[in-house]
């Protein structure tokens, strides 16, 4: 309902505010704040610069065509790299692994003979978005992922087996903590 439809609604018990009453200040208005799952900004670059390939494996991975839900994904091109990518966010990386939704990419690529040479992470992700990714990289190539990995580590495997360009520790939330 938008800020107009607040004056109603926080009398809902379910928009009670946690501080002060249930009404709207006269000249301040209100501020309500809300909590997700952390997002992965996840790009995977298609060695091509057609859009339309990207634009087509975007609404493959996306739920209202079939594909994953949890998934916002659209074409980009990036003409200074020479290329397009399919973009994304990765609204739930629990739910649908970054490995997942590459894989499903690279195999979508196959049908138009295009190769996909990298991904990049915009912004920072939680160390287990990677580590999800590994353990199913790790199972493939039957080694075990050691619990007591280094950031290091995550970091070479990752560039390894997502193919993440521009990529360091630096990008992994759990560094700064």
């Amino acid at each position: 309902g938008e800020f107009e439809g607040m004056k109603e609604k926080i009398k809902n018990p379910l928009w009670i505010p946690d501080f002060g009453k249930p009404e709207i200040h006269p000249t301040f208005g209100c501020v309500a704040v809300g909590a997700r799952e952390f997002l992965v900004a996840f790009n995977i670059d298609l060695a091509t610069l057609d859009e339309s390939v990207a634009s087509n494996i975007s609404r493959t991975i996306r739920k209202s065509n079939g594909g994953f839900q949890y998934i916002q994904a659209g074409p980009a091109t990036l003409e200074k790299r020479g290329h397009v990518q399919v973009t994304m966010n990765i609204l739930d990386y629990k739910k649908n692994p970054v490995y997942r939704i590459f894989e499903t990419v690279k195999m979508e690529a196959l049908r138009y003979h295009i190769d996909v040479p990298s991904t990049e992470i915009i912004g920072l992700l939680p160390k287990n978005a990677l580590l999800k990714s590994l353990e199913y990289y790790f199972l493939c190539d039957n080694i075990s992922l050691s619990k007591d990995i280094s950031v290091e580590d995550i970091v070479r495997y990752s560039k390894k087996y997502l193919k993440i360009r521009d990529f360091d520790s630096s990008k992994i939330i759990e560094t700064y903590l």
